[in-house]
């Protein structure tokens, strides 16, 4: 699920949306993104889960409830993300202030999913760390899920597919665990 479940379901609603998959480059396209999410995970988003999820967002949740404290995190989270909206060439103060809500909003959804599959994967950072990477590797443009998908937006599509996994994983979770979600969680030992 933390491989395969945030493309798979991307792909899947990009279909769903009219679009159509290339397969003719899949092979060279998967070899190329594979070193890039191992070198990625361990040079960045490990270490950048370290502290979101394995200390922040932890932290809030023992205080908070498991929304409140994923909405907390998501707002450092989006600033530390803040500078990427810069590198467009047409910056507008405007454009910048409708980035900054839209990095909040998928900030949100990111950390809810984060801590969703946190409780999953039982307190795991480096499960948290690879996810991370492979949305990173499937909404950016030229990404994994780019790399196939024509006709539709591959960012679109990939933060559509954070909010379904999430909600998946978040009712298998709570089949499995009632309970998984209450206040004053603390990480397994």
């Amino acid at each position: 699920v933390v491989l395969f479940g945030l493309p798979v379901i991307a792909l899947l609603l990009g279909l769903i949306f009219g679009g159509s998959l290339h397969t003719a480059d899949l092979g060279s396209a998967l070899i190329k993104q594979l070193g890039s999410i191992l070198l990625a995970v361990v040079v960045i988003n490990l270490w950048e889960e370290t502290v979101w999820a394995g200390f922040l967002q932890t932290r809030l949740e023992a205080r908070f409830n498991f929304v409140v404290a994923a909405a907390l995190t998501a707002l450092p989270f989006a600033g530390v993300h803040v500078p990427l909206l810069l590198l467009d060439d047409h910056v507008t103060p405007l454009s910048v202030l409708i980035g900054i809500a839209g990095l909040v909003i998928l900030g949100i959804v990111v950390r809810l999913l984060m801590g969703v599959m946190m409780r999953a994967a039982l307190d795991s950072v480096l499960a948290v760390g690879v996810l991370h990477q492979i949305f990173d590797a499937s909404n950016n443009n030229g990404g994994l899920v780019d790399s196939v998908l024509d006709g539709v937006d591959a960012g679109n599509m990939t933060q559509l597919a954070a909010a379904v996994l999430t909600v998946l994983v978040a009712a298998w979770l709570l089949w499995r665990r009632p309970g998984a979600f209450a206040t004053g969680h603390t990480p397994l030992p």
